[in-house]
């Protein structure tokens, strides 16, 4: 750089610190908003019927329109992946978290009470044969058979 530049910058380096952060922010953020509305008032005028931009520069017309696809590329998002996704994860809720879990846990004591119904038929002799089958099965327990 040229040696004439750097007492340049110097001044305004200490013009932008002297102003403060904040105040610089602020003035840069107005100049940007003047500078648009001026720019886009002598561009379209008031009250302009057609779009200029259309018909001087339609390709950055077409892509500034289109939002650089972001609405288009998002609805794919959420439509194919996103959507997809919380399907899956509706599946997996349904099937175990209500299916096995839930309903499982009480279609298990369900078929547990259904079972031991079928053992109460109400005769003596069956009542006996089971009383026996408990006692043969309680003292192999209590001898370390099993």
């Amino acid at each position: 750089m040229s040696e004439s530049l750097i007492p340049d910058f110097e001044k305004i380096h200490h013009a932008i610190e002297g102003i403060g952060k904040e105040r610089l922010i602020l003035i840069l953020g107005t100049l940007a908003w003047v500078l648009g509305l001026g720019i886009s008032y002598f561009f379209y005028g008031v009250g302009a019927k057609e779009d200029k931009l259309q018909r001087v520069a339609p390709r950055i017309f077409y892509i500034l329109k289109s939002k650089l696809w972001f609405d288009e590329i998002y609805n794919f998002y959420v439509a194919q992946i996103q959507q997809r996704f919380a399907n899956l994860l509706s599946l997996l809720d349904t099937v175990l978290i209500s299916g096995l879990i839930v309903r499982g846990s009480a279609g298990i004591v369900g078929l547990i009470g259904l079972g031991a119904r079928k053992l109460h038929v109400g005769s003596l002799h069956v009542y006996v044969y089971w009383f026996l089958i408990g006692l043969i099965l309680f003292s192999a327990f209590a001898l370390g058979w099993f």
